[in-house]
Parts: structure tokens; C-alpha cells; sequence
């Protein structure tokens, strides 16, 4: 979905607004990721989505798991959900059996 909506975006000429954000991302530059993804207003759903896990997956990369864990509610959609569970997943060793277990059921679900 989120694809898709950035290769439509891109067919009718508009500018990608998560360039910057992606490209800070795959750079390593993670906390111009978070800075570029704060500002940015999201023209829909779907690029509000792939901001947040960029964003989220930046605050994993820099080690502060304590941020997703606060910020990601039990309302956010399943994507972000998903980097909820890796930063709790990299937090708290002794839960990682329990957490892979919780991946696996909402897989097979």
C-alpha cells in the first residue's frame, strides 16, 4: 500500500516528501531521519505510516527503544506495531522467546 501510494505520487509529478527522511535513513544519518520526519505533514494515511516506521526505526538504530515503546500505542497501525515489538524485542532480552511467539501468532493469524 505504502508502495503504491509513493509510485502514484510520483506519476503525477509531486514531490516524494519522504525523500529526505528515507534517504538520511539508509545513509545512517539517523537523527537527521528523526529531525526530517517530525517536520514533515503527511499528505495521507499511508505516507503518515512509512514515516513512522522510518522514524521509529531510527530511534532503534540510535539504541533508544524506551522512545518506540512510549510513543507506539496499542492503536497505531500494524506496521508501526512491528517496530514496537523489535524495539521491545532488542530491550529486553529475557522476554525475546515470549515476543518471537507473539510474531509467529499474529502471522499465522
Amino acid at each position: 500500500v505504502v508502495q503504491k501510494e509513493i509510485s502514484n505520487c510520483k506519476m503525477a509529478g509531486e514531490v516524494d516528501v519522504l525523500f529526505e527522511v528515507r534517504n538520511a535513513f539508509f545513509l545512517g544519518n539517523y537523527q537527521h531521519c528523526i529531525t526530517e520526519a517530525q517536520k514533515i505533514k503527511p499528505p495521507s494515511a499511508a505516507v503518515a505510516v512509512e514515516r513512522d516506521v522510518l522514524m521509529y526505526r531510527a530511534y532503534i538504530a540510535q539504541h533508544k527503544y524506551a522512545v518506540v515503546l512510549d510513543e507506539v500505542k496499542p492503536s497505531s497501525p500494524a506496521e508501526v506495531q512491528a517496530v514496537r515489538l523489535l524495539a521491545e524485542y532488542l530491550q529486553k532480552p529475557s522476554r525475546r522467546e515470549a515476543i518471537l511467539r507473539e510474531v509467529e501468532s499474529k502471522l499465522t493469524s
